[in-house]
Formats: structure tokens, C-alpha cells, sequence
């Protein structure tokens, strides 16, 4: 998803950290049901990692996704999320 503002979120400051899921803060590029891509605004998201284990030799967080609660949207992992072993979305 290289060029895509939604692929990214910022300035996180982590809330949690080490457990089954680690949660925290960040900004991230939202865009309302039928707008473009540029209509977006820049507006607080959860991040949440999870899915402990092994990448290659570094034991981590394998998945994070991230949603914007004031709008409504929660955490699903079901709807996609980034594996961050390999950078590639999953279920996106």
C-alpha cells in the first residue's frame, strides 16, 4: 500500500505493552464511508499489536491494526490487519 496516507499511523504513545495485546495512540489518515482518499483527515486512532510469537528469531508482536473508535469503529482483527513480520496486509 506504498503512497496510501491509510496505511500509516504516527506518534503512537503506547498505553499498554508486553501483554497478549499491547494498545496505544496514535494519528492516523481517516477517510468517511464513499469519500476519496484526499477528502481524509488526520485524526486520533487505537493501535492495538497482538498475535505474540516468533518472526524469524525476534519473539514479538506479529499483527497490528488500527481504528478510529469515535466513529464508531472497533477492534477486528477478522476485517484485516498488518502482519508485521512481512509488512503485508492481511485481509485488507
Amino acid at each position: 500500500m506504498e503512497g496510501d496516507p491509510t496505511s500509516i499511523v504516527s506518534n503512537i504513545q503506547w498505553k499498554s505493552w508486553g501483554g497478549p495485546q499491547a494498545t496505544g495512540i496514535g494519528t492516523g489518515w481517516y477517510v468517511e464511508p464513499n469519500q476519496i482518499v484526499a477528502q481524509g483527515t488526520h485524526e486520533a486512532a487505537t493501535v492495538v499489536a497482538f498475535n505474540l510469537g516468533n518472526c524469524g528469531s525476534t519473539y514479538g508482536y506479529q499483527a497490528v491494526i488500527w481504528y478510529f473508535p469515535q466513529y464508531g469503529e472497533t477492534f477486528s482483527p477478522s476485517d484485516g490487519y498488518y502482519n508485521t513480520c512481512t509488512g503485508e496486509g492481511v485481509g485488507l
